[in-house]
């Protein structure tokens, strides 16, 4: 007889860093168009590093979602953000992030 086996694919973390531009404080929102397979949410942080060397981080959980969605970039300055993924099981991401 043939042998048999089963063949485990266990998810494997990792993130994925975008940098982004804030020019306008007042106004400007993060949007995020983010879709997946599976899983429940991905953690996404958003980081700043002022230049008083004080840093900022907000975090979210994202669900997969066919419309954009916008998150409030009212504690950070000008300047550059990042904003991190990370995968909590997660397959299949397609992820687009923007600044307006």
């Amino acid at each position: 007889r043939g042998e048999r086996g089963i063949k485990i694919l266990a998810p494997c973390p990792y993130q994925v860093t975008i940098e982004q531009k804030k020019l306008d404080p007042q106004t400007q929102q993060l949007r995020v168009d983010l879709q997946f397979e599976q899983g429940e949410s991905m953690r996404m942080t958003i980081t700043q590093e002022r230049e008083d060397g004080q840093e900022i981080e907000q975090e979210y959980f994202v669900e997969s979602d066919s419309a954009p969605q916008y998150f409030p970039l009212d504690d950070f300055e000008a300047g550059k953000i990042r904003v991190r993924f990370y995968n909590n099981g997660v397959s299949n991401v397609d992820a687009r992030v923007t600044v307006e």
